[in-house]
């Protein structure tokens, strides 16, 4: 990405130029699915199985603000090493835990439509969420991996966190 004029300083041309980059897209479609799979489940009967989807859609938003405000750059290099790990971490687990509670909800419903029961269609919305949610929370781990394995240096892992 080129580097940033002066009007972009406002908060809103960073976001926007934030969101331009593959990083910054992913972070964003990860809080935006992350909210509508905590929609669906809210309404849904199956609300059981979405508790900890409020921790993905915080965790996400929190490295959204951190990439797009670029906060990455005020980090010491070792501060800057764990969040990254972090963010690691944050994803593969989110990716497994939308793959998980989205495979014992469809067995759940299939078990209540095989006992002739309601199966509410927000339930069933979350859960095709889920499944979208989880690949995408998977390649951010895959490119996460990628970027950590690749850069050695410390003044490469900033990248992971600018939009720069």
């Amino acid at each position: 990405m080129a580097d940033m004029t002066a009007s972009s300083s406002e908060p809103e041309a960073s976001v926007q130029e934030g969101v331009k980059t593959k990083k910054g897209l992913v972070l964003a479609t990860e809080v935006v699915l992350s909210l509508v799979v905590l929609i669906c489940n809210a309404v849904s009967a199956s609300w059981w199985h979405g508790t900890w989807n409020i921790c993905a859609m915080i965790f996400s938003a929190a490295y959204f603000v951190i990439f797009v405000m670029e906060l990455g750059k005020q980090f010491s290099a070792t501060v800057l090493q764990w969040l990254c790990i972090g963010d690691l971490i944050r994803a593969v687990l989110f990716s497994i835990l939308y793959l998980i509670s989205s495979l014992i909800t469809i067995g759940l419903m299939v078990i209540l439509h095989f006992h002739h029961l309601h199966v509410d269609g927000a339930g069933i919305a979350g859960v095709v969420f889920s499944v979208i949610a989880s690949p995408v929370y998977a390649y951010d781990a895959y490119t996460i991996g990628l970027q950590l394995r690749s850069s050695r240096q410390p003044t490469h892992r900033t990248q992971l966190f600018t939009s720069v």
